[in-house]
C-alpha cells in the first residue's frame, strides 16, 4: 500500500505542476496581449471567442484545481487509511482540506483580495506535502519503536 500511496502523492505533485504551467501559459498570453496596447477584462475573456489562445490556460487551471485535485487528494487519503500509517493519514487529511479549500476558491465560494494569494499558497503547500509526506511516513513506519521509545515519557505516548 505504501507504493500506491507514494504513486498517488506523485500524481498530486504532477497536478500542482500542471496548474502552475497552465497559469504561466495564461500569463504569457495576457502579458503579450497587453504589451500590444490592448486591454484585458473579464467580459473580453469569457464572452464570445477567446481573444488569445492562452486564455484556455485558465480553463485548465480551474478544472484541475476544482475537479481533479480534490479527487486525487481523496484517493491519497483512502490509500493512507488502508495503509494504516498515522503520519500518512494526517498528511492526507491536510491534503484533502487544502484541495477542498482550493476548489471552494475556484468555484467562487471564497472571494476577496486574499483569495488569489491563498490560492497560490495552497498550490505550493499541496505540492510540498505530497512530495514530503511519503518519505516521512515511511521513516515513521520503519522506526516505529524508536519513535515510541523517544516519546514514552510524554503525554503523546498514550
Amino acid at each position: 500500500m505504501r507504493i500506491i500511496y507514494r504513486a498517488l502523492t506523485l500524481v498530486v505533485v504532477g497536478l500542482a505542476a500542471v496548474q502552475v504551467a497552465a497559469l504561466a501559459w495564461f500569463m504569457g498570453g495576457a502579458i503579450a496581449w497587453t504589451d500590444a496596447g490592448r486591454t484585458l477584462d473579464r467580459d473580453l475573456m469569457w464572452d464570445g471567442p477567446a481573444p488569445f489562445v492562452e486564455v484556455h490556460g485558465l480553463d485548465v487551471y480551474w478544472f484541475v484545481g476544482s475537479v481533479v485535485m480534490p479527487v486525487a487528494a481523496v484517493a491519497v487519503a483512502i490509500a493512507a487509511i488502508v495503509w494504516r500509517n498515522e503520519l500518512a493519514i494526517l498528511a492526507a487529511l491536510v491534503l484533502v482540506g487544502l484541495a477542498v479549500g482550493q476548489a471552494l476558491i475556484l468555484k467562487g465560494a471564497i472571494e476577496g483580495l486574499g483569495a488569489p494569494a491563498l490560492q497560490g499558497a495552497i498550490v505550493v503547500v499541496i505540492a510540498a506535502i505530497a512530495a514530503i509526506a511519503p518519505k516521512g511516513a515511511a521513516w515513521a513506519t520503519a522506526n516505529r519503536e524508536k519513535v515510541r521509545a523517544t516519546y514514552a515519557h510524554t503525554p503523546l505516548a498514550a
